[in-house]
């Protein structure tokens, strides 16, 4: 099982570890992209069925905290290799829901994309930020910027529930 943990591409040397994250992330961006063009008008007639009720705050949460759970617990077991499989997997469903929103809506479209994924997209740099600090350091683990990262994605959802739901909440489709 050891030798299955740890790929020999990023034990080698940090550095390019980086540009690979980065491909890794367009790759499921443009895979996500491709996937809700091909879904069919089936898919994007049933974005318009989406309730727009407030959410739950654990739904939201989940949104911007468990990719964070997942990318904290790769560097803390010390496998950051992983931050690898977690980045393409976001991106693809980022990209997935974004296109999807943004074709069913029309010209409402980017408004209506910006209040659904509200948590998602103000939690994507601050991921972000996260496994560069992670895979660009030579320490495997922080706890100090772990906490703090939690802690403004937390707030970030906190925000999306109290202020954006209820706007979301009172629009009329």
């Amino acid at each position: 099982m050891d030798r299955f943990l740890h790929p020999h591409f990023l034990t080698i040397s940090r550095k390019p570890s980086v540009p690979v994250l980065a491909f890794i992330w367009i790759l499921g961006l443009i895979s996500g992209l491709l996937f809700s063009y091909r879904a069919g008008t089936s898919f994007f007639s049933a974005m318009h069925t989406a309730d727009f009720r407030c959410v739950s705050i654990i739904g939201l949460l989940s949104v911007s905290v468990l990719p964070l759970l997942f990318s904290a617990l790769a560097v803390f077991i010390g496998q950051p290799w992983l931050l690898v499989p977690i980045a393409f997997v976001k991106a693809f469903c980022f990209s997935f829901l974004a296109f999807g929103i943004t074709v069913a809506f029309g010209g409402a479209g980017w408004l209506i994309r910006w209040l659904l994924m509200f948590c998602d997209c103000c939690s994507l740099p601050l991921l972000w930020l996260y496994w560069l600090r992670s895979i660009s350091h030579s320490s495997k683990h922080n706890p100090g910027g772990t906490l703090s990262c939690f802690a403004a994605a937390l707030a970030i959802g906190c925000v999306d529930y109290c202020l954006i739901c209820p706007i979301l909440a009172d629009l009329k489709f």
